[in-house]
């Protein structure tokens, strides 16, 4: 299905100032479940979902174009879902509370294995994404709350700390590494949320702008460092829109949600034509179950 104009506010509850068309992803697997941060290259879909509206139980699914899904993870595991470069997705695979690991997995073979030694610790590492030899990914100390953005090249086993952070109330989510562009976002209290772009061969990072202290999160990256996100206020689901920043100018509303839905994650994807598509996850608001299904700005 795909929507443009008006019909985009009447079907998913949007209104679209986007040059392209939005349509909604269907890859439910089961009935009642939620998804979660769509990821899509090279002619995969990779998302995470609930156990039937079950927040608790998560795992990670793929599926080649028009193929059949399948799953990432192992029986006994719980997962959350990465990014996909060429034969590999990258994904968190947990047990409990306790311990959590980054995991590559082959998508022609289905076998999974571990990166090199420095990536996985005692560590909680989490919410990983994959271009070429950059690996991105999170990494929290139980003890003391204390959180790294940590970006590590898989070739020369070197590592950079982007972003790092002591205080429990400050909160830190890697989002997209993409050709040379890494995007990540940074919530400190009360609830105020900023984008960051890094520019990985000058080893600059930049502030997307903000604008009244709004909450900016979700965000992703195109290969030429465009960036989209989400901006809204600090409860969920409250004048939330989505955006596109081009370096030098002002950050341009896309979508707008109605209210008690908010954005969890978005994804940049380039089709073999060399456009591009922003996969986004909605979310249902204060749902006892948590509730989401995946978009996607398909640019004309």
């Amino acid at each position: 299905m795909v929507v443009t104009g008006v019909c985009v506010a009447l079907v998913l509850g949007l209104v679209s100032a986007a040059p392209g068309a939005v349509e909604r992803v269907p890859v439910l697997t089961k009935p009642n479940v939620g998804e979660f941060q769509p990821a899509r290259k090279s002619g995969y879909l990779g998302w995470e979902q609930n156990s039937a509206g079950d927040l608790r139980d998560l795992d990670v699914f793929a599926r080649r174009d028009g193929g059949s899904a399948f799953k990432v993870n192992p029986r006994r595991t719980q997962a959350a879902m990465g990014g996909i470069d060429g034969d590999l997705l990258v994904y968190q695979q947990y047990h409990g509370t306790k311990t959590s690991d980054i995991k590559l997995f082959n998508l022609e073979t289905r076998r999974r294995f571990s990166p090199q030694i420095f990536v996985n610790t005692r560590k909680w590492e989490y919410w990983p994404d994959l271009d070429g030899d950059w690996l991105l990914f999170g990494r929290r100390n139980l003890r003391g709350d204390k959180r790294k953005i940590l970006l590590y090249n898989r070739n020369t086993q070197s590592h950079r700390i982007l972003d790092i952070t002591s205080s429990f109330e400050t909160f830190l989510a890697p989002g997209q590494v993409n050709g040379n562009w890494v995007v990540w976002h940074r919530c400190k209290p009360p609830t105020k949320c900023d984008v960051y772009r890094y520019n990985i061969d000058l080893r600059i990072a930049k502030k997307v702008p903000n604008v009244k202290n709004r909450s900016q999160y979700a965000p992703s990256v195109t290969s030429d460092g465009i960036v989209y996100f989400a901006r809204g206020r600090r409860q969920c689901g409250r004048s939330v829109k989505f955006f596109r920043w081009r370096p030098g100018a002002k950050p341009r509303a896309l979508l707008r949600l109605r209210d008690n839905r908010d954005v969890g994650d978005s994804y940049v994807s380039t089709t073999p034509s060399g456009k591009s598509e922003v996969f986004f996850e909605q979310n249902v608001c204060n749902a006892v179950a948590r509730r989401s299904d995946i978009y996607k700005i398909r640019f004309l």
